[in-house]
């Protein structure tokens, strides 16, 4: 027997979703993504300029001579990777002050398969 609650249909093994509903959620779930992405590069634009004196400033060459970008990226890294390195080191990691503690931690997260 199947009955629809709130837009889904239950089959009693779970809910099924016409195709129209499952787009109109992926499509939230982008447009929520998007916010999400926009708000935290705010937050890493404010994040620079409060760290300008105590924190070593990102440098992806030389963040790439500390720490094995290719373990985690493959052997290309793409601008969307820099940007998701840049708000880790700045945003995740605030008490890392330079390059190298941000790339030890790193390397203990991977040593731990957390990272």
């Amino acid at each position: 027997m199947r009955e629809r609650f709130g837009g889904y249909e239950s089959s009693g093994e779970g809910y099924v979703m016409d195709n129209s509903e499952l787009k109109e959620v992926l499509d939230e779930v982008a447009r929520k993504g998007e916010e999400a992405l926009a708000e935290r590069r705010v937050l890493l634009e404010q994040a620079k300029e409060e760290a300008d004196d105590r924190k070593e400033s990102f440098d992806i060459e030389r963040f790439g001579e500390l720490y094995n970008l290719a373990g985690d990226f493959g052997p290309e890294l793409s601008p969307k990777d820099i940007e998701r390195l840049e708000m880790e080191y700045y945003l995740d990691n605030r008490d890392c002050d330079t390059l190298e503690e941000f790339a030890k931690r790193k390397i203990e997260l991977r040593r731990h398969d957390a990272g």
